[in-house]
């Protein structure tokens, strides 16, 4: 026939799924459990894989990590919806494939996972959540030595 015989098809189940409902990603209130998980699994995982890689392997280790996590805990209608919270708030970057999301970057600790503060704890202090954008302080006027604080 006219769509000749390699044309690829998806499955009737697929195509009549309903699109999920759409969240808000400001008003979201991820629970801090969930927050230390994922970003737990986002550590452990860049540690052991090279990034990009598909968002569904944060999932996966998600329930390696927990055997009762689902995203629905998060308040989510999607495992790409929490990944996407994550990324509004620019802790990892996300890039919409074909067929999959791929994780591309994240600035989430790579420290061992048992170290991990929660959330809330992190949020007390913003300097420490992204050492990355503090700057050293400017070198004194006139060349004269700093000032060091005793321990």
């Amino acid at each position: 026939g006219r769509h000749g015989r390699n044309r690829r098809r998806r499955s009737a189940s697929r195509s009549r799924r309903e699109r999920p409902k759409p969240v808000d990603l400001e008003r979201l209130q991820v629970p801090e459990a969930v927050q230390l998980l994922f970003e737990k699994a986002v550590g452990r995982l860049v540690q052991l894989e090279k990034l990009p890689c598909n968002i569904s392997k944060i999932s996966d280790m998600m329930i390696q990590m927990n055997k009762q996590w689902h995203f629905s805990q998060a308040h989510v209608n999607t495992f790409r919806q929490l990944a996407d919270w994550f990324a509004v708030r620019g802790l990892i970057q996300l890039q919409p494939g074909l067929d999959a999301v791929l994780i591309v970057r994240s600035k989430l600790p790579l420290v061992d996972s048992d170290m991990l503060q929660p959330p809330s704890q992190r949020r007390l202090s913003p300097e420490r959540r992204a050492p990355m954008r503090r700057q050293s302080p400017p070198p004194p006027p006139g060349g004269a030595p700093m000032a060091v604080k005793a321990p």
